[in-house]
């Protein structure tokens, strides 16, 4: 029977498994790069997307508004029976009732309004 005897020696046998794993370090690092340039990419095309579906809904909303916008004022003034000239000055009182903030809503709040119904008919 034939016997080989093998003599390992130990610099050499630590020697290829240094080698080995440095190998198996570098390509599995250069698979990691390319995976995360992938990453990335994905992620930027995502952004990219998801900018212009906003800048389509901020163009949506717009038109809506446009659309739904009364073109009438909102509070009709009362017609205000006109006073034959008299030497007593104006009624303040009258004037303050019918010009107060309390009947005229602004016009951020109209805008609300119709917003808020917008998206209450898109849900």
């Amino acid at each position: 029977m034939l016997v080989l005897e093998i003599t390992p020696n130990v610099m050499t046998l630590s020697g290829i498994v240094f080698a080995a794993s440095a190998a198996g370090f570098l390509l599995r690092s250069a698979q990691l790069s390319k995976l995360r340039s992938r990453v990335q990419e994905l992620d930027e095309e995502i952004r990219r997307s998801h900018h212009e579906i906003l800048e389509m809904q901020k163009d949506y909303v717009a038109l809506e508004l446009k659309m739904y916008l009364p073109n009438e004022p909102a509070v009709k003034l009362k017609s205000v029976p006109k006073m034959e000239k008299s030497e007593n000055p104006a009624d303040i009182g009258l004037r303050k009732k019918l010009l107060g903030k309390d009947l005229v809503p602004e016009k951020n709040e109209a805008l609300t309004v119709v917003y808020n119904t917008l998206l209450s008919k898109q849900a």
